[in-house]
């Protein structure tokens, strides 16, 4: 919901073959989940009010901006059926999408750095990675951040994989920023 913090979206599939399972539901699977994280750091499940709660047997979820819109989108790859994609719009809060070019290496996607944001004393870091977090499914080397109300931030740094640290001030959000080292 790009409010700053993280939450969680989830999906769920049984193994055909996996004799220990638990039967929930109607015995093959369970509903999908979508736990949004409130200002105090609890969790909800909202996946039945955000119609996030398939009963697909599923085994890849990727989040990823697909129509560069600041909102992250879901892609749920199901088991004997068709690819689902969610388009999100969650609201008016703002976003960063960082993308990273390094022309110095063969890491070229600058994968395994770390990105740290910073603005009026709160501080957001991600990681910039390129294997998925998700069984059977992986989503482009960006880094998202939902920023809540800010028009713009103190500082964005990165951390390149070998050490070395770029540092920007007064980064305006709500846009796709590339950031290229040579």
């Amino acid at each position: 919901d790009n409010d700053g913090d993280l939450d969680l979206p989830m999906n769920w599939g049984y193994w055909d073959d996996f004799p220990q399972r638990t039967s929930v539901g109607d015995g093959e699977g369970q509903r999908d989940g979508l736990w949004i994280q409130d200002d105090a750091g609890n969790l909800r499940n909202m996946a039945d009010e955000w119609g996030f709660d398939d009963m697909y047997i599923s085994r890849g979820l990727v989040m990823t901006d697909i129509n560069r819109d600041g909102w992250l989108d879901a892609v749920k790859a199901q088991i004997d059926g068709p690819t689902v994609v969610y388009l999100t719009r969650c609201g008016e809060n703002a976003w960063l999408q960082v993308d990273l070019v390094d022309t110095t290496t063969k890491n070229t996607a600058g994968i395994g750095a770390r990105i740290t944001i910073e603005d009026n004393g709160e501080r957001w870091t991600r990681w910039n990675h390129i294997a998925g977090t998700s069984m059977f499914s992986s989503g482009p080397p960006e880094v998202h951040f939902g920023l809540g109300e800010r028009s713009s931030i103190d500082q964005l740094e990165v951390r390149w994989p070998d050490g070395e640290i770029s540092v920007f001030h007064d980064v305006d959000t709500r846009q796709h920023l590339k950031i290229v080292r040579r």
